[in-house]
């Protein structure tokens, strides 16, 4: 085997550089795009963790709201009873005064008869004490 010239030599480690500097250019992309697919990499975990605190978070509001709900059913299930109830009372309470404006009526239809009673009543009684008085007086001869 015959030794290889020099120049050959130098070229064919030329061409070895080149095709490892070529090579290394390549590594070098190829690290580059690792590193931004890492950070790309990194933000997407982030917004998964940030999009899973968000959906935990409209998780409560969703049973707040349920809750909610279900309490103001339960309201107004109350405040419908409740109307029922005073639609009763005010029904009880016309009833009431309807009955108290019968009784006014029949005392407002005595009351003339009422007033003439007393007035025969209060004559009676002058009447009494005037015989009472003049008997009194013909008892102790004060009479003239």
């Amino acid at each position: 085997m015959e030794p290889i010239p020099a120049s050959e030599w130098e070229r064919y480690n030329r061409g070895a550089l080149d095709m490892i500097v070529h090579k290394v250019g390549k590594i070098d992309v190829l690290v580059e795009a690792t590193r931004k697919l890492e950070e790309q990499h990194s933000r997407l975990e982030l917004s998964i963790t940030k999009m899973a605190d968000a959906v935990t978070k409209l998780t409560v509001i969703e049973e707040r709201q349920t809750q909610d709900r279900k309490e103001m059913a339960e309201m107004r299930s109350m405040l419908a009873e409740m109307s029922r109830k005073h639609d009763t009372s005010i029904e009880r309470v016309m009833q009431a005064v309807e009955r108290m404006e019968d009784r006014v009526g029949v005392l407002e239809k005595a009351e003339p008869m009422n007033a003439q009673a007393r007035r025969w009543m209060f004559g009676a009684l002058g009447l009494l004490a005037t015989i009472f008085i003049y008997a009194l007086a013909n008892i102790l001869g004060l009479k003239g």
